[in-house]
């Protein structure tokens, strides 16, 4: 495949930007315009530059600007001065999915002024925060910037209002200059683009490591953890036993609190590093619709359940279908969960997710303000649990981990050790165990990431429930 690069003699803005001026600049040119044709019809995108080494462009884009196609790259800082690069290799494509991601390198000298840019998984957009997409518009040999609000998720999609055009495909969405998402496509009313989260994870799984020709050793890559696979991509989702997983993939985070944290209690002290391997996490938690049949076949409770019009009648489970299952000890769970295959997340997995690359107070930032977006709490559910997943995810698609109802996880609760660890099972004999999330009559202080509680596991309380996790499938 061949690709060479068309320069363009300017750069234009559609749109005055609020980024400054050199995060303006730095994100304009590292932006490239994708052009060929696939079965005779012309194709145009975009894409960006998202790692640099030894002359060689790691470039990422939507995989439907160029799957199947012919096509030739443009970098728009190139000046009037044209580039043929005859080896191009692409990387890693997502086949046949409308919103799937691919990656591809070009070697050979990089313009001058282009820059790799950076991923944002801090925390995710706010509703009806401005953002900022760079591409190329059909026919156009400059990119443009157009501004879109953040509108919602939709899964592994953030949703900005209003479409931006075929050619911006594969361009950047950006927020103070790093991206937090990746367009891939748009229909009548939004643009979807791919979160930061996602696209950061599907390029470290990549073929070939970010900006190096593919098969070169790097001694400097960790080897993957037991369990892992190397295309994880954190959000993915899949239904198993009819209840929705979400993929989280291995890694490395900071447990607990810092000891200056004025929000932190004791017991989340020492902040201390984790890794684990990858595991699955339900995308919500328990509804009572999933409990009932479950509850209905536990004779050994002495619960009396009569069939009627097809649903299940008896005792803790006449509630609304899609309320979280409450009022559930932590051996319900444990049963609930080993019923089908399953077990519940251990409290390290349970923050790692909860967090979900982030580093903050809650998933969404350390503005309080913003959690009504995300969470159940005191200050807005009106005293009562509500359906799950209502309100948005976080960024790896994991609904009401702050909130709604405080979470059973498996760990016996103590004390944090400043060592590091990889994948903890806590500690091996307790009188509590660990409940994790908060609940809708908590505050949001409660419903940190790294807040921790505990109860006596025959416990149960309207407040509490849970989720289930399993381990990733065995490697071919």
């Amino acid at each position: 495949m061949r690709y060479s690069f068309l320069i363009p003699a300017c750069l234009l803005l559609l749109t005055p930007a609020v980024l400054s001026a050199q995060d303006v600049d730095q994100a304009l040119a590292s932006t490239v315009q994708i052009s060929g044709t696939r079965q005779g019809t012309p194709v145009r995108g975009s894409g960006f530059v998202v790692a640099l080494n030894r002359g060689v462009a790691t470039v990422m884009t939507a995989s439907h600007v160029i799957e199947g196609a012919t096509f030739e790259v443009t970098f728009a800082a190139s000046g009037n001065q044209r580039f043929e690069v005859p080896h191009g290799d692409l990387l890693e494509m997502e086949s046949g999915n409308p919103n799937g991601l691919a990656i591809f390198q070009v070697r050979g000298e990089t313009p001058s002024g282009v820059v790799a840019l950076d991923f944002d998984t801090s925390s995710p957009p706010r509703v009806g925060e401005s953002l900022r997409l760079i591409g190329f518009p059909q026919r156009s040999r400059t990119p443009l910037t157009k501004s879109r609000a953040f509108s919602g998720r939709s899964g592994n999609l953030l949703l900005l209002d209003l479409p931006v055009g075929e050619g911006f495909s594969g361009g950047p969405v950006l927020r103070d200059g790093r991206v937090v998402g990746v367009v891939t496509g748009e229909d009548l009313l939004v643009t979807y683009a791919v979160s930061s989260i996602v696209a950061k994870g599907f390029l470290a799984g990549s073929k070939g490591l970010p900006g190096t020709v593919p098969g070169e050793p790097d001694d400097g890559d960790p080897a993957p953890l037991p369990g892992t696979q190397n295309d994880c991509r954190p959000g993915e989702e899949q239904t198993f036993q009819d209840i929705e997983f979400v993929r989280v993939c291995a890694g490395t985070f900071t447990m607990g609190s810092a000891d200056h944290d004025e929000r932190a209690d004791s017991d989340e002290m020492p902040a201390h590093e984790v890794t684990l391997g990858e595991f699955w996490i339900t995308r919500t938690e328990i509804n009572n619709a999933q409990y009932r049949f479950f509850e209905a076949m536990r004779l050994d409770k002495g619960g009396v359940f009569l069939l009627r019009a097809g649903r299940w009648i008896g005792s803790a489970i006449q509630k609304p279908d899609d309320l979280p299952a409450a009022s559930v000890s932590w051996d319900d769970a444990k049963a609930f969960c080993e019923h089908h295959g399953f077990r519940l997340p251990t409290e390290a997995e349970w923050e790692y997710a909860a967090r979900a690359g982030s580093r903050t107070a809650w998933s969404m930032g350390d503005r309080k303000s913003d959690l009504d977006s995300y969470a159940w709490h005191v200050g807005n559910s009106e005293r009562s649990a509500h359906p799950v997943g209502t309100l948005q995810p976080n960024p790896w698609g994991l609904h009401d981990m702050h909130g709604n109802v405080a979470e059973w996880v498996a760990d016996w609760y103590g004390p944090y050790s400043s060592a590091p660890a990889k994948n903890p099972p806590g500690p091996t004999r307790g009188s509590s165990r660990v409940v994790r999330g908060g609940a809708f009559m908590t505050s949001p202080e409660s419903q940190r990431s790294a807040d921790r509680d505990k109860l006596e596991p025959e416990t149960r309380f309207l407040g509490i429930g849970f989720r289930c996790a399993h381990n990733p499938p065995p490697q071919p």
